[in-house]
């Protein structure tokens, strides 16, 4: 069996909040904007941008993970880990852009264990590295790739950020 077949996807745009860590172990929510947007759609993928916005003090932070969920996710919130990009927020800064955070994922169907084993197997041979997710009885969430860049152009870079110092977040 293909690892996307029977999985049930979630039908896009997406809604969530980002989860960040301070250096003294604090953490923050950057809640989205309400309104997320399907930029593509191709087959059983599709990609959601999401513009967040955070008040934060100088200090260095790191980036958890994005909290999303409900609908084909299951009742309640998870947590896609993002594996800690880092970024910092300066003194002599009002705003920093840490980029485009890219978060690409696959959905398992709901199987047990054993029947999961040799497709998460064969996921970790086709993806190149481990792999870290979210377990749910209705199918598994797998991170498939993080990535962030910088859109080139001013146009594609979220309102405000061509006012701000350009510090992307990294790993």
């Amino acid at each position: 069996m293909p690892y996307g077949e029977g999985a049930v996807l979630p039908v896009p745009p997406l809604q969530g909040s980002l989860i960040v860590e301070g250096e003294q172990g604090s953490a923050a929510m950057a809640f989205a904007d309400p309104n997320p947007v399907v930029v593509a759609e191709e087959g059983v993928r599709a990609l959601t941008a999401v513009d967040f916005w955070l008040s934060l003090p100088p200090g260095d932070y790191r980036i958890l993970g994005i909290e999303t969920g409900g609908g084909e996710f299951g009742p309640g919130l998870i947590m896609i880990p993002t594996m800690g990009p880092e970024f910092t927020v300066a003194w002599e800064t009002q705003c920093t852009y840490l980029g485009q955070l890219n978060v690409s994922f696959f959905r398992l169907p709901a199987l047990s264990d054993e029947e999961k084993a040799p497709l998460l197997g064969k996921l970790m041979d086709e993806v190149g590295h481990d792999l870290q997710g979210v377990y749910l009885g209705t199918g598994d969430v797998v991170v498939d790739s993080l990535a962030v860049d910088v859109p080139e152009s001013i146009d594609e870079q979220p309102d405000g950020a061509d006012e701000c110092k350009l510090d992307p977040a990294s790993w």
